[in-house]
């Protein structure tokens, strides 16, 4: 099904990383999260049950901002780490004003974060 997730994106991230040298013991997973808040809340337990006092928060960049707020409120000293980075071109072409999937793909990302960034802070409003 379009959307579906068939595996946490923890699980290959985890693979990656430990291709890159990085220990088991220094991975923190949470597969069972289904959006940015369940991630922050399980993560968090996972913390305060090691007594973590620094971790590195990896996402996407157009998700960061997002996620450091979801994170704020740990115990733990977070640390924003990119895991991907856009290089955008600022020579001037016509073609640039055309319209590409790409773009639009980008726009979407970028609607959705600042829509979930207001409703973040909608829902925080209620709670207090």
């Amino acid at each position: 099904t379009p959307g579906q997730r068939t595996e946490p994106d923890a699980k290959g991230s985890a693979v990656f990383l430990r291709a890159l040298g990085v220990p088991v013991n220094a991975l923190v997973l949470e597969t069972l999260s289904r959006n940015t808040s369940e991630n922050a809340r399980f993560v968090e337990q996972k913390l305060v049950a090691m007594k973590a006092k620094h971790i590195l928060l990896v996402t996407s960049a157009y998700h960061m901002p997002r996620s450091v707020r979801w994170f704020a409120g740990s115990q733990a000293r977070i640390t924003p780490a990119a895991s991907d980075q856009e290089v955008i071109p600022t020579d001037f072409t016509v073609l640039r004003l055309v319209p590409s999937a790409h773009a639009l793909t980008r726009s979407t990302d970028a609607i959705k974060e600042y829509l979930g960034i207001w409703g973040m802070g909608l829902q925080q409003r209620l709670q207090s």
